[in-house]
């Protein structure tokens, strides 16, 4: 499978991300002049998209200090525009770095699209993607207009006039972009280690040991599925080197069996091989949204805390230059509770990519180990096994915030205990 099967899949994600300013500029283009062209054109959309944001900025920040919206808490008004100065470096974060990588990330996608032909059951992921991709953005974007909509609509009847929900609107479109792309491209890498970790286990099951090609004709318990797709397997050695793809092919015979002692190293190495492909990509990739996740965390953090904070509030405190005829408490509440909803669920979504993935990736260890286990004569096979555990075990796969904590379960632990903590902080203020 060619890089063309990647980026098709990848197309629907390709405009929302240029919409918002976060794409490539494109994603195959071969002929210069195009792609410098397209360069040029996302340059200047992405300088345009950089000075709306800057101007929802400043139009929150005086819609906050200018009278719209004037409390007794310091602590509420403060807050509330450092979420909103965080959120916009975040945008302005994505902007620029996706302007700095974009070659990067395309590259991402090539390497990771040479993995398919070795890791053949993603075949079938490729039919449903694009269709997966556009309900998945149409319903994330779906809810976070209705949201936006929705808070207009509760300022606007309180106050008259309330623009800054512009700004958090088009804030809040640029940070999930950059969100849905850091974590599609995950899931990518999820599934060819999991691709890497089926196909070594599946093969090690046939291979066990030699009575396993000699007695073939007494394994009745193995699927025809599996035995054709076993027949017909091509292993191939992927080597990049300027852009070639070379490929070397192992042959079976009739019995699904492997012709030669040494083709169980052999298959091995290839595999080795890409798994440390598969760790040099997604270095890479978390070099480039490292800072950007530092910053989405950040932003979250004081967002989640905001909205949680401003329920308890307006429940609990009056409210300068406001009668409560004209505020209705159960729609601020219920606002708030819905941004606060929606920035939580996008924090577990971002965790729980990066847990599986890194879980995942750790698997192939188990799996070496109980190869070890089950080798009992030391062979240039249990040699190879012993290579390979070594790599895994001291490169482990861990998605972190440009190496300042790990982006997993315990960070989102650790992530509620703080906001916990400051709502406390934030009420004793009060």
């Amino acid at each position: 499978m060619g890089n063309e099967e990647i980026f098709k899949a990848a197309r629907p994600l390709f405009y929302v991300w240029k919409l918002f300013g976060l794409a490539p500029y494109t994603l195959n283009i071969s002929d210069k002049r195009r792609l410098k062209t397209a360069v040029l054109i996302g340059l200047f959309y992405q300088l345009f998209i950089g000075i709306l944001i800057i101007a929802g900025l400043i139009i929150s920040i005086e819609s906050k200090q200018g009278g719209y919206y004037i409390t007794k808490s310091k602590a509420r008004i403060t807050s509330s525009i450092l979420y909103w100065t965080t959120y916009s470096l975040t945008s302005i974060l994505s902007l620029i770095f996706t302007g700095i990588y974009h070659k990067k990330i395309v590259n991402i996608l090539k390497v990771l699209s040479t993995t398919d032909d070795v890791f053949s059951p993603l075949n079938k992921f490729y039919k449903n993607i694009s269709k997966f991709i556009i309900i998945e953005v149409l319903i994330i974007y779906s809810v976070v207009l209705a949201i936006a909509a929705y808070h207009y609509w509760v300022w606007f009847i309180t106050f008259k006039a309330d623009f800054h929900i512009i700004g958090i609107f088009l804030y809040s479109c640029i940070v999930i972009a950059m969100e849905i792309q850091f974590t599609n491209i995950t899931c990518l890498l999820y599934f060819r280690f999991k691709a890497l970790n089926d196909q070594f286990k599946f093969k090690f099951s046939l291979t066990n040991t030699i009575e396993d090609c000699n007695s073939s004709q007494e394994s009745k318990s193995i699927e025809d599925s599996k035995r054709n797709q076993l027949m017909n397997l091509k292993v191939m050695s992927i080597k990049i080197k300027n852009n070639v793809l070379q490929t070397s092919n192992v042959n079976f015979d009739e019995g699904g069996c492997f012709q030669d002692d040494n083709t169980d190293m052999f298959t091995l190495r290839v595999l080795r091989k890409q798994q440390h492909l598969l760790r040099d990509v997604a270095d890479d990739f978390i070099g480039i949204y490292g800072i950007l996740m530092i910053s989405d965390m950040v932003s979250s953090f004081i967002g989640i805390t905001v909205h949680l904070y401003t329920p308890l509030y307006f429940a609990n405190n009056e409210i300068t230059k406001m009668s409560y005829t004209e505020l209705s408490r159960e729609h601020v509440v219920y606002v708030n509770l819905c941004w606060f909803v929606l920035m939580f669920i996008k924090l577990i979504c971002i965790c729980t990519v990066c847990q599986i993935t890194s879980a995942e990736a750790s698997r192939t260890a188990t799996l070496l180990r109980t190869m070890l286990l089950k080798n009992q004569v030391e062979s240039s096979l249990t040699l190879e096994t012993q290579i390979f555990l070594e790599q895994v075990v001291n490169r482990p796969m861990n998605f972190t915030a440009y190496g300042f904590f790990n982006i997993d379960y315990s960070f989102l632990c650790s992530f509620v205990g703080a906001v916990a903590t400051y709502i406390i902080i934030l009420v004793q203020f009060n």
